[in-house]
């Protein structure tokens, strides 16, 4: 008895291991979504991506709700010509994902090229079964001494 109880909760053990792998996996592909729909100016893709109640940090401190993140992303005024991101760190519990990551943003702004070196939080929610951004926090990453 003792012997199948430990093969029933180590059995349980691997089956939650995978469950938590597949979800950061699912969570990884979403957020890939986002990446390239940034950089299209996608306003349907990010409309499907970002949940109603969005609250999106900038680095200088501008918060947006989803209509106006939506608006500005796609306004031709900003454009992202490319993202590059590392140090990807993704955390989930229950129906929340946490990702912390450093960005490099490569950006047209009104036909002058910038770049943003980013350190980024987000905050996902599963919502009715899809990885949906319900929070995210930017600061500029510190200069190296």
């Amino acid at each position: 008895m003792k012997y199948f109880l430990l093969v029933f909760i180590l059995l349980s053990a691997n089956t939650l291991v995978s469950a938590q792998e597949k979800e950061e996996v699912t969570l990884g592909g979403r957020l890939e979504e986002f990446r390239k729909a940034l950089i299209a100016g996608d306003a349907v893709s990010l409309e499907k991506l970002v949940s109603d109640k969005l609250s999106y940090g900038h680095s200088s401190g501008l918060v947006e709700d989803k209509a106006t993140f939506i608006k500005n992303a796609t306004s031709k005024q900003v454009v992202f010509t490319r993202i590059d991101v590392s140090n990807q760190q993704l955390s989930i519990s229950g129906d929340v994902g946490i990702v912390r990551m450093a960005a490099l943003l490569f950006v047209d702004e009104n036909g002058k090229s910038n770049q943003l070196n980013l350190l980024t939080m987000m905050v996902w929610q599963k919502q009715k079964g899809k990885w949906m951004l319900l929070a995210r926090q930017a600061v500029r990453k510190p200069e190296p001494k």
